[in-house]
């Protein structure tokens, strides 16, 4: 064997272990960066490219389990992607103009011949969707996965993204810096996420730049097309577990209900934030909110409503003002989010 030879062979196997490894079966990269992932499917694409225009440096075989991985990652990029604005989801470390976007790799997939399947079904990634006629959810009820690599994973447990027509109205904020400071920890912080906040703590220790310590476990309860209810151990330290339940109540509802359950505190201060896209425009009603006159957001078993604005991350060291709901509440949350008709107006 010529050094050539062998480091080909060297490479191919490094390659394929690496890919089993961080390659969830449901196709996500296992740090659950949708901007990480296209980055590494682009490069995918490219080296099935060059192995399908010179055949020397790879068997069919190879080429065949490449073009497998290749599929289910551009499934799972599928899948997620905010169509109409054909932009990622901004969760954990992801932000808008470092990959390219799923349109473009469709096309570049296509003209190497691959195809993600119409029907891709999210499992272990612990992404999943609910939806009905207009309304498109996107759950995380993930862990972090990648415990020998967790940098660019976020306190974010039990966040979610909210879609009306496939355009975005609840987002993930994403990220504007790598830097060690301030910026970097708050956009890393459970504060800075759709989820709920305990006693101001973080539901996974990140610290630093990119550290994590203490990870919370997640207990699923119920996984079905209309209803997910999970749990998890995030807050054991302060003797405290968060269930939540995403609900299909109807074809023009979702409900969410938070539980709190404190083996000692009966009163927890709990902070429930949900950080809209920057064109969405809030107007206050009763028990909530009426959001682009199309939707109407409400809550029950609250202590306090308050309308802020937040830095949503259009790219590196480029943030935009945005709006911003953060629900006060001890023990219980229902939340509420339907499409706006005449008898649901509340002024």
């Amino acid at each position: 064997m010529n050094i050539e030879t062998g480091l080909i062979s060297f490479s191919k196997k490094l390659l394929l272990t690496e890919l089993k490894k961080q390659i969830t079966s449901d196709g996500a990269h296992y740090e659950l960066s949708p901007m990480y992932h296209n980055l590494i499917l682009q490069r995918l694409l490219e080296l099935i490219s060059l192995l399908k225009h010179n055949k020397n440096l790879s068997e069919e075989s190879t080429i065949k389990l490449l073009i497998k991985y290749a599929d289910k990652m551009l499934g799972w990029a599928n899948k997620i992607t905010i169509s109409k604005k054909n932009i990622i989801p901004q969760i954990n470390d992801s932000v808008q103009g470092i990959c390219h976007s799923i349109k473009t790799l469709n096309n570049f997939a296509g003209k190497i011949n691959i195809s993600s399947a119409v029907n891709h079904n999210l499992s272990d990634s612990g992404f999943r969707i609910m939806e009905n006629e207009h309304l498109r959810v996107l759950i995380d009820i993930s862990e972090i996965v990648s415990k020998n690599q967790p940098a660019h994973s976020h306190a974010d447990t039990f966040n979610f993204l909210l879609q009306y027509d496939n355009n975005p109205i609840i987002v993930d904020p994403g990220i504007s810096t790598y830097e060690k400071n301030k910026i970097r920890l708050r956009e890393r912080s459970t504060s800075f996420h759709n989820t709920v906040l305990v006693e101001g703590q973080n539901n996974n220790e990140v610290w630093s730049s990119f550290r994590v310590g203490r990870i919370a476990k997640v207990n699923i309860i119920q996984d079905s097309s209309n209803q997910i209810i999970a749990s998890h151990n995030g807050y054991n330290f302060l003797g405290i577990t968060h269930k939540r339940c995403w609900s299909i109540v109807s074809e023009k509802e979702v409900k969410i209900n938070d539980f709190i359950i404190s083996k000692s505190n009966n009163n927890p201060k709990c902070y429930a934030n949900f950080h809209f896209y920057p064109e969405t425009k809030l107007e206050l009603t009763n028990n909530g909110f009426l959001l682009n006159k199309k939707l109407i957001i409400s809550f029950a078993n609250y202590d306090d409503i308050v309308q802020k604005k937040y830095e949503y991350c259009l790219g590196f060291n480029n943030r935009v003002i945005a709006p911003k709901i953060t629900v006060k509440f001890s023990n219980s949350l229902t939340t509420s989010i339907k499409e706006l008709n005449e008898k649901n107006i509340i002024s």
